[in-house]
């Protein structure tokens, strides 16, 4: 059979045997259900099912034998996502199926049903199918169309917030302003032409769902719109509600601190009372910079106000997917320059570069990560070493909590690389021009 001859799996199949395209390095390589017998047992006398309980089988992350209901990972199992599901009646969210369990008994989970997988691929690419359906029916949830009638989009204040739904069906708005409004934002991918030439099932998925609808609701940015270069957008936020956002993010009185950007906004210092919620009562949330003043989560975890590496660095990416669509011709004004407008990618410039300057040295010659006395800061054994912290102080930018988090924090070194990586890749430089402008686009 010559290539020509080839439909498009047997092309991916092909490239896999040749090595020009690794399409198994993710898969579902995830068991559905593995607990007690081959996982974290370090049980004294082999005893798994005492040492391994229920509430920890169902809370907690694994070191290996990873397993999830319809999950996917990659060949290593270093990245295991999977779906999380809830049977309308528990207290907890399941992520696998437990089945029987020895000397605890099931837990009503008795996993005795079949089971049958009735579409795939040899080369897993039918996989990306599956989770843009996932991403269609969040997409409708948000926006208040599942079994709500209610958005988390507050149209008034330009931001995502909590809601709460009481058991006689009332829905209430929780009006805080935290990272909760903006990991909306993670949730945005670019699809390039390439993808959609050796993927038309999935290209005629987005081209079903032009506008943006699912189930007769608009719930996302138009998955049909394309740039200048033949891309396609999957976010939960459009433009518009993009340029929003961003006004409190980049106001620093609100999200925006010299070292990058609070896990609560700063409005919330002075703006404390929440007034009465259902189901919790009254309620106030502070905006606390350092140190949790709570013994909430064993009281040295804070995420109402300190500055977290992680969200920080998806926030990034995340814009930086928004301009690689959007193009420079997307311009927003930026309350902490003075109302100067800046482009998508500028602005995560200039988000990363104050994250960097939390392990620079300032004009003064401090590292700001650091105490002032601390022996990092002077000593010449010391000087050039840094600790990895948690979290950083929202206003000094000290850091906080544990200082080995080189899984997460280590990742100020991708920002700093940023600096020296300014190109887009090769492919692109031979295709041409910037995206078209959202406006003209959107309007058609």
């Amino acid at each position: 059979m010559t290539r020509q001859q080839m439909n498009a799996e047997q092309k991916r199949l092909e490239n896999q045997h040749t090595g020009k395209e690794d399409w198994h390095l993710w898969g579902p390589y995830l068991a559905e259900r593995a607990w007690g017998t081959v996982r974290e047992d370090y049980s004294e006398h082999g005893t798994a099912w005492e040492y391994l309980d229920h509430d920890q089988a169902r809370s907690r992350a694994y070191r290996w034998n990873e397993d999830g209901m319809g999950g996917i990972c990659d060949e290593q199992q270093r990245l295991c996502p999977a779906f999380a599901f809830w049977n309308g009646r528990d207290p907890i969210l399941k992520e696998r199926a437990f089945g029987l369990t020895g000397n605890q008994g099931n837990h009503r989970e008795d996993v005795k049903e079949y089971f049958f997988y009735l579409d795939a691929t040899p080369s897993h690419s039918y996989l990306r199918y599956l989770y843009y359906e996932q991403f269609l029916s969040i997409a409708n949830a948000v926006t208040g169309h599942g079994d709500g009638d209610m958005s988390l989009w507050d149209a008034e204040d330009g931001f995502f917030k909590d809601l709460i739904i009481t058991p006689d069906g009332g829905r209430y708005r929780v009006d805080v302003y935290s990272w909760v409004g903006l990991i909306p934002l993670f949730a945005a991918e670019v699809v390039d032409k390439r993808l959609l030439a050796g993927a038309p099932r999935f290209a005629a998925l987005l081209k079903s769902h032009k506008g943006g609808f699912f189930q007769g609701n608009f719930v996302c940015v138009c998955p049909d719109w394309e740039n200048a270069r033949g891309e396609h957008l999957l976010a939960l936020a459009d433009h518009s509600m993009l340029a929003r956002i961003l006004e409190r993010l980049l106001n620093e009185e609100e999200f925006l601190s010299d070292y990058g950007v609070r896990g609560v906004s700063k409005l919330h210092a002075t703006r404390r009372d929440l007034g009465h919620i259902p189901g919790v009562g009254e309620a106030i949330i502070e905006y606390v910079p350092g140190e949790s003043n709570s013994a909430l989560f064993g009281g040295n975890s804070n995420w109402r106000g300190p500055i977290w590496m992680p969200t920080n660095f998806l926030l990034v990416q995340a814009l930086e997917k928004y301009h690689r669509f959007l193009g420079n011709t997307y311009k927003v004004p930026v309350p902490c320059l003075g109302g100067q407008e800046l482009t998508l990618k500028e602005i995560a410039t200039l988000i990363s570069e104050r994250l960097v300057d939390i392990y620079r040295r300032d004009e003064t010659g401090r590292i700001r990560s650091h105490p002032p006395r601390s022996p990092f800061q002077s000593n010449p054994d010391w000087k050039d070493l840094h600790l990895f912290y948690e979290y950083f102080h929202g206003e000094t930018g000290q850091g906080l909590g544990a200082s080995h988090q080189t899984g997460w924090t280590g990742l100020i070194a991708n920002l700093v690389m940023r600096r020296y990586r300014t190109e887009i890749p090769k492919y692109w430089r031979s295709r041409g021009s910037e995206a078209a402008s959202p406006t003209a686009a959107l309007a058609s």
